[in-house]
C-alpha cells in the first residue's frame, strides 16, 4: 500500500489538515504533528478529520507524542505512533465502518435543555 506523509505545523487547524487531505494520492495517510502547538487536541477535530478520510477512501494514522490526542484517536480507532519508524512497523488499525451517522441513529434531544 502506497504512504503519504504530511507535516503538519504548529499553526495548522483542522481545517488546513482536512484541506490537506484533498491532495492525498495513496491508499495510506500519515498526518505528523508539530511536538509544539497542541493542535488536533479535541476529539471533535480528530473525528472530522477521521470523517474526511473515509470520504476519500484513505486510511489515517498520527504521529504523536500528545497524550490527549493519543487518547482521543485511540477512542476513534486511529492509529498513532510515535516515530515514523514505528508506523512502518506496527499494524495500523482498521477505521470504524461507520463513521457517520444516518440522521434516525441520533439521539433524540428535546429542544428546550
Amino acid at each position: 500500500m502506497r504512504l503519504q506523509i504530511i507535516q503538519l505545523e504548529p499553526y495548522d487547524d483542522v481545517i488546513s489538515a482536512r484541506d490537506q487531505l484533498a491532495f492525498v494520492k495513496a491508499e495510506r495517510v500519515l498526518l505528523i504533528l508539530p511536538r509544539q502547538g497542541g493542535i488536533l487536541q479535541r476529539k471533535l477535530d480528530l473525528l472530522l478529520l477521521q470523517r474526511e478520510a473515509a470520504r476519500r477512501g484513505v486510511r489515517l494514522a498520527l504521529i504523536s507524542a500528545d497524550p490527549c490526542v493519543i487518547a482521543h484517536a485511540r477512542e476513534l480507532n486511529i492509529s498513532v505512533f510515535r516515530s515514523l519508524r514505528e508506523s512502518q512497523r506496527k499494524k495500523w488499525r482498521k477505521p470504524h465502518s461507520q463513521v457517520f451517522l444516518a440522521r434516525q441513529e441520533r439521539a433524540e434531544q428535546p429542544l428546550d435543555a
